[in-house]
Parts: structure tokens; sequence; C-alpha cells
């Protein structure tokens, strides 16, 4: 049985088992008001609605770096105003939040982590931050138990993030230097601008689009790797390799795993993917 298959069937029992156990949640609790109150006695359900708290930075504390870590969603994002809001659960975590050395660094650890969600919106923690100059911030450090990660709009030198379980997307941001390890969870950008590229993945897709003048190193356990890159295809040096998969770059293709070389450009692009396709597209095509 395959890993693609193994992880299917995994998926479904966890989607049935949580379906019965909802059920009988449902039923144990008697209705929303009963649910609420099962949700104030158990930590592992979260109730039909949270009330959120935020906590905002004074204005007069500066950085340019920001170091964020724990459970938490992070946003930052070009704005009409320098802010920065940390947004939570009522009475669900503790949280630092200052400024050190010019670095904003911010822990915020979920001690409410529900197994099961009985309300549509989302209450999950988050960190929010807007800058009016897009190039204010020079470094960003995501290292997150659980939490999704979206850079906007920013001119940035380095981006590390580091995610057990979470996804990152980065739209139309230009980086110096990309490093991004993910247990479980998919990298995705959208027409950014990036020198050096480093990115580990045990569990997800890594789909990267724009112009990349710089080496390119993915490594993925288990998911498939996609570079669109707006640079021509005599720029790069590419090594292609899969275990179980496909792999097509530029108008070369090879099916069912193996490796593939192709140009002798001045960037190096290194793909791996043990179970997964490898797609590279290059400009003009």
């Amino acid at each position: 049985m395959g890993k693609k298959t193994k992880k299917f069937l995994i998926i479904c029992g966890i989607v049935v088992g949580a379906g019965l156990l909802l059920a009988v949640v449902g039923a144990a609790a008697g209705g929303l008001d009963d649910a609420t109150k099962l949700a104030d006695h158990y930590t592992w359900i979260s109730g039909p609605s949270e009330d959120e708290e935020q906590q905002l930075l004074d204005s007069s504390q500066t950085f340019d770096s920001v170091k964020v870590s724990g459970d938490l969603d992070l946003d930052i994002v070009k704005g009409n105003e320098d802010s920065v809001k940390l947004i939570y659960p009522k009475d669900s975590g503790t949280y630092n939040m200052d400024v050190e050395n010019g670095t904003l660094v911010v822990n915020y650890d979920y001690q409410k982590k529900a197994i099961i969600q009985l309300s549509a919106e989302d209450s999950t923690p988050r960190l929010v931050i807007t800058q009016k100059d897009p190039a204010s911030i020079k470094n960003i450090d995501a290292d997150l138990s659980w939490g999704d990660v979206d850079l906007e709009d920013l001119t940035t030198e380095t981006v590390t993030l580091t995610l057990d379980d979470g996804d990152a997307d980065l739209t139309r941001t230009q980086i110096g230097t990309l490093k991004v390890d993910m247990d479980y969870g998919d990298l995705e950008t959208e027409s950014i601008t990036c020198g050096t590229v480093a990115a580990q993945l045990d569990d997800g897709d890594c789909d990267l689009d724009g112009t990349f003048n710089g080496g390119i190193n993915v490594n993925a356990s288990y998911g498939d790797v996609e570079i669109r890159t707006k640079l021509a295809e005599s720029q790069y040096t590419v090594k292609a390799e899969t275990n179980y998969g496909d792999i097509e770059v530029g108008g070369l293709t090879r099916e069912d795993g193996g490796t593939l070389h192709n140009g002798t450009g001045a960037y190096a692009m290194d793909l791996y993917a043990d179970d997964g396709d490898i797609s590279v597209t290059f400009s003009g095509q």
C-alpha cells in the first residue's frame, strides 16, 4: 500500500471518528446551551463562541525585527498605519509581548487547544502587524508549535519559518534569504522576489511562484514541489529527484521516479521529493 493511500485512509478514519464523537457530544449536551457548559468544563471542547481580547503594542516602541513563538497565527502586511495587535480568546492562554534591542518578541502559549470545535467562527490566537513602510522590518523569525504565517507586500532581508503544524503564504514580498522548516503544512508563494531559498517539508506541498535570483534547495518527504520562476531557463542548473513521482523541468520529463538534470546556469536549483511530483516552469513557458 502506497503512502498516499495510507494517508487517505487515515484521514477518512479521522473524519468518521470525529463525526461519531461530535454526535455523542451533541447527544450528551442536549443542545447548544448545554454544549457551552460542556465546553467550559472540558478544555478539549471549544464552545459555540469565545470572547476575544487584544493587546496593542505602544507606538513608542519601535523595532526592525520580529521574533514570534508559541501557538498563534502570524500576519504581517503593508497597511495605512503602524500597528501591532495580539488577539486571542479570553482566558485561554498566557503571552509575552515586548521590544528587546530593536526586536519585537512575542510568545503566546495557547492553553486551551480544543479537539472539537463547536463554532464556525475562527478564534485562533493571532498576531497582526501592519506597517506603512514595507521595508521597515528587516528580519522575521517565526517558530510556531501550530499556526499559519501570512506575509504580504513586504521587503525584508531574512525570513525564517519553523512550523510544526501550519501553512505559510508569502505574497508580493521581496526577501533576501528564505529558510523554511515545516513538519505538517504547505508552503506557497505568489509573485515574490527572492535570493536564496532553503525549504524542508516533512508532509506538505511546496508551491513557489516568483523571481528567484539565487539558489533554491527544496527537500520534501511527502508532497509535491512546483516552481514557477520569472527568469529564463538558461539562468539555472537544475537537479530534480523523486522516488515516487513524476518530474517535469521545462520541456524535459521523467516518469515513475528517478533523477533529471537540466541546464548549466549560475543559479543552482536542487529539488527532492521522496513521495511526490516535481514541476519547474521557466519564463516564457
